[in-house]
């Protein structure tokens, strides 16, 4: 039986909001962002749950975001050039030789919810692509100040490069290329509706 649009929404609203006010009360932060790799899982989960359409193929594409996001980050965090300098905190749960396995899940989540709101734009497959890229490395500035003092993640000279979000573009681009290319890319009110809770998310943790 499928699980209809408005309850997937449903339950990410009330995980993303209960999970914001557990940190914003300091006696519960450090509790609530010790479950932050469940809410990443959890909200991975309703994407698959809310997929409509091509679910094997979408399935293999995501397996190859996996894949991309957790090499890019290994290359990252222990040579630094891709990203910068910067080292994984203990709040997004195991590693895969120093790289939360959930930042690959992340990878293909923010792939797929930006290209939901690109996708209903009329243009070349270009164009859409490099929209939703700018889009992701949007939200990543918005991510960067919460990921830095929720201990997600922790930068060398602890100040967040603008090379940062150069490599975020550059690797993001082409998956996103890859999403839009096989027509993998899906106009749906679930992925849309997680990007916007993932921004208003990080856009409320950093003005309290």
């Amino acid at each position: 039986m499928r699980i209809k649009e408005p309850t997937l929404i449903a339950i990410l609203i009330i995980f993303y909001l209960v999970g914001t006010v557990g940190i914003l009360i300091p006696a519960y932060k450090n509790s609530f962002l010790e479950l932050s790799f469940f809410n990443l899982i959890l909200s991975f989960v309703v994407m698959l749950l809310a997929r409509k359409k091509q679910f094997l193929p979408f399935l293999l594409f995501l397996i190859g975001c996996f894949t991309v996001g957790i090499a890019v980050e290994w290359i990252g965090i222990h040579t630094g050039y891709l990203f910068g300098e910067y080292k994984y905190g203990t709040n997004l749960g195991a590693k895969i030789s120093g790289v939360p396995w959930v930042i690959g899940l992340n990878w293909g989540l923010l792939i797929v919810t930006s290209a939901s709101i690109i996708n209903k734009f009329t243009t070349t497959i270009f164009v859409k692509a490099v929209l939703a890229a700018l889009l992701m490395t949007g939200l990543d500035y918005l991510m960067e100040p919460v990921a830095v003092e929720s201990n997600f993640w922790k930068w060398k000279n602890g100040s967040i490069p603008i090379y940062n979000y150069v490599c975020w573009f550059l690797v993001s681009l082409p998956l996103q290329l890859v999403y839009f290319k096989f027509k993998l890319a899906e106009t749906n009110k679930v992925f849309t509706t997680l990007f916007l809770i993932l921004a208003l998310f990080f856009i409320l943790l950093t003005l309290f």
